[in-house]
């Protein structure tokens, strides 16, 4: 059997993809190879033919089919490609759900080998297409490409002689593979860099000349260094490939492998004395010819190349050794990176070739993020599928609502396109949509690495794109991303790190479009006043406000108060209308000096904006400290309207907000974020609440009216008591159009938070939510998941805001019709015992007799306790564990005249002695921030009592306990005289409902119930809080039934298995009906 290397690294040929393709698939039925000539029209100016080479069947009895298309020569139409097989699979051979698949064409010295699969079809409520959707994973294969990637990823099924499964090949073509394998490398290299910079005295002392001082600053300069080197040789790799580097005479035709084969038998430092010069005499500097080391590099633009700080780089050795770049065992950078393919193409969901592309930039740059700050930023990375489907909603969302057009209609065509039979309604409107999506206007306010930003951009582009034929317009694709970055795209980050992978990547999105026909690619734009680094929820400095609604009325309004003069001869709208023609001017250039003195002038009169405000208020002292902070590149707040003015012109904003803002508590590091909000004037703010709640409100706050928010957050905001006020918030001020509830499904890999995405308008709350929970496994497909599963939920109050189908809904109002609530039933609910030292005052039954041995007065203070694991449902297992229970003012009501702890210490000497000895022990390994006995917080009037407790009679009655977290809900009768601990609630009913009771409380349906009032942990358990608790309806019934239910009970105690009995019982106190019993049960 031939090697793949020897199948795979030469041009296509019929022979040797025949071999390739019995030797993977194993069980082969072959037939004669005969080329079909016969392509549908649609594809014809694409595919020039399709060669069937034979049948597989896997052991699930899932069909491929083996294929090669040829491919009209320099077609890239990746579309159409994939379109024209799940053409023949759903035409020509239905009974296949994959195909693995050659394209290549007669002049390509490479080719694609893929693995095409129909993932779904459209149920009875699906729009009709003429192609089922198809997903297609791709090696590019071939002569000088490069193996490393395919043949870890395909040879242990190539050399297994096994029949391989579907799902085995979706995963040996799977693009995830390839980035875990990616990531840990390229990790390494970075960590090897930080290492070898942070101990190198030269670097540390640019650093300093840069105001980087400190251990922060050093660090902070020696990570931003690391980010954007390895960035700018990533961006190399990607633009090597499009063969623009190392170029002869015509561009595109450069070589591919000109870094690595720059380090052959070179001489010198290579960072110093080749990287250094490329980056910054070259890509950065325009040259006559674009010369450089008598081979054409075009110049770049865009600040990518330009030196950090720009430290001066000439007169540094930093001496970087040559074996972090290249080495003779290929562990250098140089040599990682060229066994890897690259592609510029950061395409959607439906169409990923297993190669490095520019999304993994993003992964990338959480993953370099260690746990520590990745906590801290509350930052994690949002899967390319949820973003590809937040960024169709919102955009179909809005020209819904700016055009009138229905939603569904037009969201089909944003996802299909031409692929839709029936689309008279988009000729009809296709030049309102493409004059509206032009001039739309969408922000990130937590761009991290510009995930949002690039799938907005892909989607408007190909809209766009596919309106060309109904407007008569007559763009590239280039062009249409150029103007869209330019019109519509903003992002806000507190990271400058964050800010630059933003920039790298819209970037690279615009290369992989740019057609260079013989002519040196166009510099990138700048796009500094695009994306900003500041914090997005602070807009005051030392809480005074540093921008003036006053600035922001209509023109009247504006003759009246832009009287403020300002340079003597400006007003306020006049400097204004410079910044906005300074940042067009910006953006386009690529002169050096122009592009620093339109900089300088966008930052110094922005300034000046601040400084008269502040002036007018008498805080020119302010505007100083502002000043000295800026020079130290620090600027903690963000003032949206003087940044992006040109959005904020006459009262307006954003028609699109989308993000996935961070997840951090308030309370965190004592409080800092909690302090810096609490002034900042939002509604939504509570101290014990996350900082994503704040940003939903901030992000309502830029949109115009009817604009569009769409959010990936925690979902704990829905049912959590620190949501109220977002709830609050969302109901009063906008009109959720859908909520998608992730559940359990993992969305995050750095993360086990429990996320959803709401997508929301500014305006009238209509009570129409789409809602709906996602099975486990179904992220992939969310907008046809949603409309097959979606109920109608109305959100428009504060109370939790809980997803359910139609059923689901039924069920629910008749437990709250036939129920009344807890809280209703004059019942009380308690904890058990806090002791403020568990080691001490929780014994075994070992201490317990030792204590009584030797002092029998000692069974006094000793009573059994229960802890929250031993609560069962009906039932509880007694660990045998006691508490010392020494309430408040024991000793004071039982001495006389004698010394407190003196008294203790002769009536309970056991005792005393016992708590004593363990404090010494423990002592001894004790953390310095422990309290210890003498002085912790849950005490009585002295160290040996415990904190009071208003009802400690209660312990001394019949009760029903349950632990604090349940996984399903867990209620038992407890009799009189046994103590829990702070993990236990307990409720006390009327003695004679205290079996009925029971009996509710341990039901399925009250189970069911439950987990739409509570806070969720995970995706099963549930925080019993009393606020949860009381709002649990019993059924208000008569005695004889009372007293039948709780006959059940006694029998469910003795053992009898009544479960179901008792189930069956409480459904009829609800009024169900069979299918909702029957829904019930099967949950």
């Amino acid at each position: 059997m031939e090697n793949i290397k020897q199948l795979l690294t030469v041009p296509f040929s019929q022979a040797n993809y025949k071999k390739f393709s019995i030797n993977l698939l194993n069980d082969v039925e072959t037939v004669p190879l005969s080329e079909n000539t016969e392509i549908p029209s649609a594809f014809k100016s694409t595919i020039s033919s399709y060669t069937i080479y034979g049948k597989y069947s896997d052991s699930d009895e899932k069909n491929i089919i083996v294929l090669s298309v040829k491919v009209k020569e320099n077609s890239n139409a990746q579309k159409a490609q994939r379109n024209f097989i799940a053409h023949l699979l759903e035409n020509e051979f239905s009974d296949y759900s994959a195909a693995l698949v050659a394209y290549y064409d007669e002049h390509r010295k490479n080719w694609k080998l893929s693995f095409v699969t129909i993932e779904y079809e459209f149920g009875e409520n699906g729009i009709e297409l003429k192609f089922k959707p198809a997903k297609r994973f791709s090696f590019l294969v071939g002569e000088d490409e490069p193996t490393k990637t395919y043949v870890q990823q395909l040879n242990p099924i190539y050399v297994s002689n096994e029949n391989p499964t579907v799902g085995q090949l979706s995963d040996a073509f799977s693009v995830s593979r390839l980035s875990k394998d990616f990531y840990e490398e390229y990790k390494k290299k970075y960590f090897e860099l930080y290492d070898y910079l942070i101990g190198n005295k030269e670097f540390l002392n640019e650093a300093n000349k840069l105001d980087y001082r400190g251990e922060d600053g050093e660090n902070k300069f020696t990570t931003t260094f690391c980010k954007k080197t390895l960035g700018q040789i990533m961006f190399l790799h990607f633009i090597q490939k499009k063969g623009w580097l190392g170029v002869n005479e015509i561009w595109g035709d450069g070589n591919k492998s000109y870094l690595l084969d720059s380090t052959k038998e070179f001489k010198g430092n290579y960072f110093n004395d080749f990287l250094e010069p490329l980056f910054y005499n070259a890509l950065n500097a325009k040259r006559e010819n674009d010369r450089y080391l008598d081979k054409k590099i075009p110049f770049l633009n865009g600040g990518l190349f330009q030196p950090i700080e720009n430290y001066d780089w000439k007169n540094t050795n930093f001496n970087i050794p040559n074996s972090y770049w290249f080495n003779d065992t290929e562990t250098g950078l140089l040599d990682i990176l060229s066994q890897y393919n690259f592609t510029v193409d950061e395409s959607d969901p439906e169409e990923q070739e297993v190669a490095i592309d520019p999304e993994m930039l993003g992964k990338i740059f959480e993953s370099l993020l260690d746990t520590k700050d990745r906590s801290a930023l509350g930052a994690f990375y949002t899967p390319r599928e949820i973003v590809h489907f937040m960024c169709e909603e919102s955009l179909a969302a809005r020209l819904s609502k700016t055009l009138n057009l229905d939603y569904d209609s037009i969201l089909n065509y944003v996802r299909y396109g031409d692929a839709l039979k029936e689309t008279d309604f988009i000729k009809e409107f296709a030049e309102d949509i493409d004059q509206c999506v032009s001039q739309f206007t969408i922000v990130d306010p937590a761009v991290g690495s510009g995930a949002f930003l690039v799938g907005m951009l892909n989607q408007i582009v190909k809209l766009r794109t596919n309106l060309l034929q109904y407007t008569n317009k007559s763009f590239t694709k280039y062009e249409l991303k150029l103007q869209t970055i330019q019109n519509s795209l903003y992002g806000v980050d507190l990271e400058y790190d964050a800010v630059e992978i933003a920039k790298l990547r819209l970037w690279l999105s615009l290369i992989v479009d740019q057609e260079t026909n013989g002519l040196a690619p166009k510099p990138l734009p700048n796009l500094n006043f695009h994306l900003r680094v500041g914090n997005s929820l602070v807009d005051t400095f030392e809480n005074i406000k540093l921008w003036s609604t006053r600035w922001r009325g209509t023109k009247k309004q504006a003759k009246v108060n832009n009287q403020m003069n300002l340079f003597n001869t400006d007003t306020v709208e006049a400097i204004l209308k410079r910044l906005k023609d300074a940042k067009v001017q910006f953006f386009g250039t690529s002169d050096e000096k122009e592009k620093q003195k339109l900089s300088n002038q966008i930052e110094i009169e922005q300034m000046e904006l601040i400084r008269s405000e502040l002036v007018a208020q008498g805080k020119f002292d302010v505007y100083t400290r502002i000043e000295d902070m800026i020079k130290k590149k620090t600027k903690p707040f963000f003032i949206w309207e003087l940044e992006f003015e040109e959005v904020f012109k006459n009262g307006q904003g954003f028609d699109i907000v989308i993000a996935n803002p961070p997840y951090v508590q308030l309370q965190k590091e004592g409080g800092r974020l909690a302090n810096e909000l609490k002034d900042q004037g939002y509604e939504t703010f509570t101290r014990t609440g996350d900082i994503y709640c704040i940003f939903y409100e901030k992000g309502i706050d830029l949109l115009k009216d009817c604009g569009i928010l769409c959010y990936i957050t925690s979902n704990k905001w829905m049912r959590a008591g620190y949501g109220e006020k977002l709830r609050r918030y969302l109901a009063n001020n906008t009109n959720p159009l859908k909520l998608i509830d992730y559940g359990g499904n993992k969305i995050f890999e750095s993360a086990t938070v429990d996320v959803n995405t709401l997508i929301a308008a500014k305006e009238k709350n209509e009570g129409q939510t789409l809602a709906v929970t996602v099975d486990e496994g179904c992220t992939i497909n969310l907008s046809d998941f949603l409309q097959q599963h979606y109920s109608i939920n109305s959100f428009k109050n504060s109370d939790n805001w809980v997803l359910l189908n139609r059923i689901e809904s039924s069920i629910k109002e008749k437990i709250e019709k036939y129920g009344i609530p807890l809280s209703k039933w004059n019942v009380s609910i308690n904890y058990g015992i806090k002791t403020g030292y568990n080691d001490a005052f929780i014994i075994d039954e070992a201490t317990k007799n030792t204590l009584i041995t030797s002092d029998p007065k000692s069974a006094e203070l000793i009573r059994p306790i229960l802890r929250g694991k031993d609560i069962n449902r009906y039932h509880y297992n007694f660990a045998k564990l006691w508490v010392i229970y020494i309430p408040c003012g024991f000793t004071n009501h039982k001495r006389n005249n004698e010394k407190p702890e003196e008294w203790f210490k002769n009536t309970y000497p056991s005792i005393y002695h016992h708590l004593v000895d363990v404090e010494n022990e423990l002592s001894k390994t004790r953390s310095s921030k422990s309290k210890g006995l003498y002085k912790r917080d849950d005490q009585g009037e002295y160290w040996w009592e415990l904190r009071s407790c208003k009802y400690l009679d209660d312990f001394y009655k019949p009760k029903i306990m349950y632990n604090d977290i349940n996984t399903r809900l867990s209620f038992c009768c407890v009799e009189q005289g046994i103590f829990c601990n702070n993990t236990v609630y307990f409720l006390q009913p009327n003695e004679a409902d205290l079996k009925y009771f029971l009996a509710i409380l341990n039901s399925r349906i009250i189970n069911w119930y439950y987990k739409t009032l509570s806070v969720q942990l995970g995706s099963n358990a549930v925080r019993m809080f009393s606020i949860y608790v009381k709002k649990i309806p019993i059924p208000q019934i008569n005695m004889r039934e009372r007293m039948e239910i709780s006959d059940l009970v006694n029998k469910e105690l003795s053992n009898k298995n009544m479960d179901d009995i008792i189930d069956n019982k409480i459904y009829q106190l609800f009024h169900l009906s069979d299918y909702e019993i029957e829904y019930i049960n099967h949950i």
